[in-house]
């Protein structure tokens, strides 16, 4: 794990993936203003779409992708993957929670503000992935669903490298009984994800590790970056945090990858 900054904007990358163009940004160095400053890079009604527009293209400069469009989606928690062939209008959001081109003249960003990030890259054979999981998300199987699709596209298990990004921990993470129902009705092994305390009676998911499980049974190498974003508010924004400070709003955070510059294997 790397933190460097460019710009006054830093990012947050990755070792293994250190051939492709990528990082995971904080919520500093922007120019949004009050509970959403300052890198905030979700459009929301409190913060003018200018803003975030120019948020998102000094993320872009940080990583020396300013030349190149950035192709995002209308997140919804669910398991469908988007591949980009060519680029699309920035104006036309798909509904999907997970990216994944061959095309090096993109640049792949996904939107998290306590849900795990993910970037993913077979830099072999020239395919990478952007991958939002939230907990639901990620029960449906949205990262296997992405690993799956760039498989398709050429993609092999013995060459996928996958960085997971800041996530809320599960120390932080408190969740109802139904959502432990979920998870070990789906596999009962799921149930090591979730500390339960008796005093008071509560749960703790552990998505960054229900997430690090599947991606270790499908990837050559993983790396967990070790950020918790609810217990850092300088760092990062938080949608649980917002909620336990009743604040009326919270920002997101963006994470980027691309093609363009990667230095390829043989």
């Amino acid at each position: 794990m790397r933190k460097t900054t460019k710009n006054n904007v830093p990012v947050i990358q990755s070792p293994i993936l250190g051939g492709i163009s990528h990082g995971f940004f904080t919520r500093q160095g922007g120019i949004s203003t009050g509970i959403l400053s300052a890198l905030n890079c979700t459009f929301r009604e409190d913060d003018p779409r200018e803003n975030v527009l120019k948020n998102r293209s000094l993320a872009m400069e940080t990583l020396s992708l300013a030349d190149y469009p950035l192709m995002t989606l209308k997140q919804v928690h669910g398991k469908d993957v988007r591949v980009v062939d060519q680029p699309w209008d920035p104006s036309q959001l798909f509904e999907a929670d997970a990216l994944v081109t061959m095309n090096p003249s993109v640049v792949l960003g996904i939107q998290t503000a306590d849900c795990v990030p993910i970037l993913l890259a077979d830099v072999k054979n020239h395919v990478i992935g952007a991958v939002h999981a939230g907990w639901r998300g990620a029960l449906k199987g949205v990262v296997e669903e992405t690993i799956n699709v760039m498989i398709s596209l050429g993609a092999k298990k013995e060459n996928l490298l996958a960085a997971i990004g800041p996530a809320i921990a599960q120390e932080t993470y408190e969740v109802g009984p139904e959502v432990y129902q979920m998870f070990v009705e789906k596999n009962a092994t799921n149930a090591q994800f979730f500390l339960q305390q008796e005093f008071p009676e509560s749960l703790y998911l552990n998505l960054p590790g229900f997430v690090e499980s599947i991606l270790v049974d499908r990837c050559h190498q993983v790396e967990r970056l070790p950020y918790d974003t609810y217990d850092n508010p300088d760092l990062f924004f938080s949608c649980r945090r917002s909620y336990h400070e009743k604040s009326p709003s919270f920002g997101g955070h963006i994470s980027l990858i691309s093609l363009s510059g990667a230095s390829h294997g043989s």
